[in-house]
């Protein structure tokens, strides 16, 4: 809202106007069920570093970012869309970081946003600690979690990577997903293959701890994490068997106890040459949401029931064997961007959920 003013009479004269962005026009005349392609002249423009912002970086040997990759923060008060990544593993300047503004319906991106260290494809190992406005960054082969600040929109001091114990060394991917309730100033939620370990890195006190040692997980350190803010909970996990029935995602609830999802059903993990599809929260946040690409459905969790139901065969066109996804929670809908497998140029596509 605007200013107010009093007036003689005693009233209030509001004046103000409320400034809705392309995105939420484009959601809300959006049908249930439907998908649609939004313009935008940003999304393939090259910006001032030289590069459109999800392409690669042009340094030797770097690759884009959709390579691998499932998933990209969404940030609620901001508005805005955060994703990182980028190939080759030991060329910092392979790496860039994404960011998309929808108040200035702008993308643009930043080359080597950590000032150094590694990187390797984008997997889904970047979330949005929400509760301090920090983007957080797993790279590949070093578990030390790289900070950007937001706000100041400058690289912060980096997380301690999780002790191993006795279990041995971290394998080369991970996953994290920021879990704002759990603890007092929330928490970041971990996954590595090495023993299948989930563990804790509680805000407040700088402090790791393991939250479940062999945790159900498959063969493949190409994980998966969400965060579902109606139950609380973080659902994380893959699932690559070369059949059904398949594994389980795990749970990790507003308390750090552990359980587990009903088996999936379909194959679960970040998508590259594996053709994995998305997964994400449902935007009414009590669910959560798999596009599959082992047969083109659409399949939904309900975490009150501990179900999957199929909801049928996604929009056309809707799923890329290269894509990541995110929940816009106060548009309803579900913000892709992908490109065809090897291709360059970039497409936005939103869908409404009709579940």
């Amino acid at each position: 809202m605007g200013e107010s003013y009093s007036c003689a009479s005693g009233g209030v004269i509001a004046a103000g106007r409320s400034v809705k962005t392309a995105l939420q026009i484009a959601a809300e005349a959006l049908v249930p069920g439907n998908a649609t392609i939004v313009s935008n002249a940003t999304l393939n423009t090259a910006g001032t570093n030289g590069t459109i912002p999800w392409g690669a970086t042009g340094s030797s040997g770097s690759l884009t970012m959709l390579d691998w990759a499932n998933d990209m923060p969404w940030d609620s008060v901001k508005k805005r869309v955060y994703a990182s990544g980028g190939r080759g593993y030991s060329d910092p300047l392979a790496q860039k970081m994404v960011k998309f503004d929808a108040k200035e319906n702008v993308w643009e991106s930043f080359i080597n946003p950590w000032q150094g260290g590694t990187g390797g494809h984008m997997y889904d190992a970047s979330d949005y600690a929400s509760n301090h406005q920090k983007m957080l960054h797993v790279p590949f082969g070093n578990a030390e979690i790289h900070v950007w600040d937001t706000v100041t929109e400058t690289v912060g001091t980096p997380i301690p990577s999780p002790p191993t114990g006795s279990y041995g060394g971290l394998n080369g991917v991970s996953t994290l997903t920021w879990h704002p309730t759990l603890g007092s100033q929330g928490s970041i939620v971990f996954m590595n293959l090495t023993r299948k370990r989930i563990q804790r890195y509680d805000w407040q006190s700088a402090a790791w701890s393991e939250l479940k040692l062999d945790a159900v997980a498959a063969e493949t350190a190409h994980m998966v994490s969400v965060y579902l803010p109606g139950p609380e909970i973080v659902l994380i996990g893959a699932a690559l068997a070369a059949a059904p029935p398949y594994q389980a995602l795990n749970i990790i609830d507003n308390t750090g106890a552990w359980s587990t999802t009903s088996p999936l059903p379909c194959q679960v993990s970040c998508n590259g040459a594996a053709a994995r599809g998305p997964i994400v929260p449902h935007p009414d946040g009590n669910g959560a949401i798999i596009f599959s690409l082992d047969d083109g459905h659409i399949y939904h969790w309900i975490a009150s029931t501990n179900t999957w139901h199929d909801r049928g065969l996604s929009p056309t066109d809707l799923i890329q064997v290269t894509s990541v996804a995110c929940s816009i929670p106060e548009y309803g809908v579900v913000l892709f961007i992908d490109r065809g497998y090897g291709g360059s140029v970039y497409s936005c596509k939103i869908y409404k959920p009709g579940f």
